[in-house]
C-alpha cells in the first residue's frame, strides 16, 4: 500500500487507467519510517558488491525490488535475512501503464 498524499500529477489519469509506481533503487533507505510512501518487510535473495555501492536483491511475494546502499551497510545482512527498507513520498513517479507517461 502506497501513501500518496501530497503528490502532485502532472496530469489527471483518466477514471480506471492503469498506473505504475516508478521507485529507483538509490532512493530507498534501509529502516522503518514514519512519513514515507511505504515500508516493507522483504527476504534478501541477494546481495552484489559493486564497489562504493553494494545493491539488495529483495523478495516480497514473487516480486523482486533492488535497493542500493553502502557496502557497510550490506557486510551486516545475509541472504535469508528480512530487512525493512522505505521509500520516500517524494521520491515517487507515477506512469500511466499504457503510455509509460509520466502522471
Amino acid at each position: 500500500l502506497l501513501d500518496m498524499s501530497g503528490y502532485v500529477c502532472d496530469t489527471t489519469p483518466s477514471p480506471g487507467a492503469q498506473l505504475m509506481v516508478g521507485l529507483r533503487p538509490e532512493h530507498f533507505s534501509l529502516g522503518a519510517s514514519a512519513d514515507a510512501a511505504c515500508s516493507l518487510d522483504p527476504e534478501i535473495h541477494h546481495i552484489e558488491r559493486t564497489g562504493s555501492d553494494a545493491m539488495l536483491s529483495l523478495a516480497f511475494g514473487d516480486r523482486r525490488i533492488t535497493v542500493r546502499t553502502t557496502p557497510v551497510d550490506a557486510s551486516r545482512l545475509r541472504v535469508g535475512d528480512r530487512v525493512a527498507v522505505n521509500f520516500p513520498k517524494d521520491r515517487l513517479n507515477l506512469f500511466d501503464a499504457g503510455s509509460g507517461r509520466r502522471i
